[in-house]
């Protein structure tokens, strides 16, 4: 409330005094190419290796090989603890960590407190 903080819980967002935009679809996207949600750690190495092995997957699935897609789906999940929405064309750490969304003018104390909170709400 003292902040006016938006949380999308599916998303794993926040956003302060706004709306958190769900795209939803591939709009303005080419197919197979799948957006990044939410929090988590990861080197920029291996989301570099999450983003190939989504296209990958995506490839094995237009080609009808549905089990290799599947493995990829699984071997994502298992490496990385990742899950994917194919409908929205999204992917999202499994993590209780939230990403903020948007800019806003907070402090880093601010940003601290906010976080905090997030972190009491699922505890």
């Amino acid at each position: 409330q003292r902040f006016d903080v938006t949380i999308n819980d599916k998303l794993k967002l926040w956003s302060i005094g706004g709306v958190i935009e769900e795209l939803g679809g591939r709009q303005g996207k080419p197919k197979g190419v799948y957006t990044r949600r939410g929090g988590g750690d990861l080197t920029a190495e291996e989301e570099e290796t999450i983003v190939k092995m989504l296209s990958d997957r995506y490839q094995a699935k237009k080609q009808k090989q549905f089990d290799v897609a599947d493995e990829m789906r699984d071997e994502l999940m298992q490496t990385y603890s990742v899950r994917i929405d194919d409908r929205s064309a999204e992917w999202r750490i499994d993590t209780n960590e939230y990403a903020e969304a948007g800019a806003n003018e907070l402090t880093s104390e601010e940003r601290e407190y906010v976080d905090a909170k997030l972190k009491v709400r699922f505890n």
